[in-house]
């Protein structure tokens, strides 16, 4: 098994575990600073990303993204399997590591990391009970795959955007939003008058959906 670089809130008898991932260009520590603010009975571990982007210190990425061309901003199906395959390594290691095997799991994530947050739960809805997804949008790859109708019936997903996003255009979580609806899932949409970022009106709404 593969060393992971995370940091962590552990507490010992979790009712739930939360999981962060960062977005492209960033570390573990970027998110992690919402833990403060979150409910004390979470385990929250927040994972570096498995790349580490060239003459950039401490900076990382879910998977590869083009910054200049446009037609390259979304991953292949097979960049974001292998993503995904090293959070789900991750979790495997935390499950022995801190004896959590049948905690709930969730996913946090913020850009990229929503991207990978939303693929994760549609291809293996069994091993989460739901995601925090934030300024992201639903993998371009996945939006026209069949799925079961009911395949995230009862799933917690919050949805976080920001109205004036110019990096993720709004429009794209309200495509995540009609995609999730299709497959039976109610998600908890919001919108706030900010750019690309996390104001302290949605941190409020985390800390309430995690109640």
């Amino acid at each position: 098994m593969q060393p992971f670089n995370y940091v962590k809130q552990f507490t010992d008898t979790p009712k739930k575990i939360l999981i962060m991932l960062h977005g492209f260009g960033s570390n573990k520590e970027d998110l992690f600073d919402l833990a403060t603010y979150l409910p004390k009975d979470i385990s929250i571990f927040s994972l570096n990303g498995p790349l580490e982007l060239p003459q950039m210190r401490n900076v990382h990425a879910r998977y590869p993204l083009s910054l200049t061309d446009e037609e390259s901003l979304d991953a292949d199906t097979q960049e974001l399997q292998t993503g995904a395959e090293y959070i789900l390594e991750f979790i495997n290691y935390l499950k022995t590591e801190y004896q959590l095997h049948d905690t709930d799991i969730y996913l946090l994530g913020f850009s990229q990391g929503a991207n990978m947050s939303y693929y994760l739960l549609s291809e293996y809805p069994d091993l989460f009970k739901g995601i925090l997804a934030l300024s992201g949008r639903y993998p371009p790859a996945l939006l026209e795959k069949s799925y079961p109708p009911s395949l995230l019936q009862g799933k917690e997903i919050f949805i976080g955007h920001g109205e004036f996003d110019s990096v993720v255009i709004p429009a794209l979580s309200e495509e995540a939003l009609e995609k999730l609806e299709q497959l039976w899932a109610l998600p908890s949409f919001h919108r706030y008058p900010l750019e690309h970022s996390i104001s302290p009106q949605e941190i409020k709404d985390i800390q309430e959906f995690l109640k």
